[in-house]
C-alpha cells in the first residue's frame, strides 16, 4: 500500500512538474501557411463570330424550346412564364440579327406579337380568358414561324457578317 501511494505521489508529481505544455501544443491550431498563387494568363483569342447555318439552327432549337415550355406551362408560375417568353423573344431577336434585312422584316411583326403576349402576361391578367387567348396566339405563332423560319428555308437569308447588311 505504501508502494502505491508513493508510486501514485511520483507519478501524480512527474506530471505536474512538466506540465501540459505537450497537450496543449498538440491541439491548439496551426496557422495554415499561405499558398501563393502565380498568376496565370491565357491567350485570349479574338473569334470573328458570324452568322453561320449552326448558329442559327442553335437559336432556333432555343426558340422552339422555349416557345413549347410555355406552351406547356402557361398559367401555372407566373415567374416560369416570363422566364419562357423573355427567352423565346431573346431568340427570336438573335435569329432576327442573323438574317438579311429582307428577311428579319418578315420576322420582325411575329417579335412584336409576342412582346404584346409578353405584357400582358407581366400584367398579372392571367385570368382563364386572358390563358386561352394567349395559348391560342402562342399556337399560331409557333406554327408561322417554324413554318417560315426553319433553317432549312432560310440558308440563302443569312448575312454574311453581323456589321454588315447583307
Amino acid at each position: 500500500m505504501k508502494k502505491g501511494l508513493i508510486m501514485l505521489t511520483v507519478i501524480v508529481l512527474a506530471f505536474s512538474v512538466s506540465g501540459c505544455a505537450g497537450l496543449q501544443k498538440k491541439f491548439t491550431r496551426k496557422k495554415k501557411a499561405p499558398v501563393s498563387t502565380i498568376p496565370r494568363y491565357k491567350a485570349v483569342k479574338k473569334y470573328q463570330k458570324k452568322p453561320t447555318q449552326e448558329l442559327y439552327q442553335r437559336h432556333y432549337v432555343f426558340w422552339k424550346t422555349w416557345h413549347s415550355e410555355l406552351l406547356q406551362v402557361m398559367g401555372q408560375n407566373h415567374k416560369k412564364d416570363m422566364s419562357c417568353i423573355e427567352e423565346a423573344i431573346e431568340n427570336l431577336k438573335d435569329m432576327r440579327n442573323m438574317l438579311t434585312p429582307e428577311a428579319a422584316s418578315k420576322i420582325a411583326p411575329h417579335i412584336s406579337e409576342l412582346e404584346k403576349v409578353r405584357a400582358v402576361i407581366a400584367g398579372d391578367e392571367a385570368s382563364t380568358y386572358n390563358t386561352a387567348y394567349i395559348r391560342r396566339i402562342l399556337e399560331k405563332e409557333e406554327k408561322e414561324i417554324a413554318g417560315g423560319f426553319r433553317y432549312k428555308k432560310v440558308k440563302d437569308c443569312l448575312k454574311k457578317g453581323f456589321d454588315d447588311g447583307a
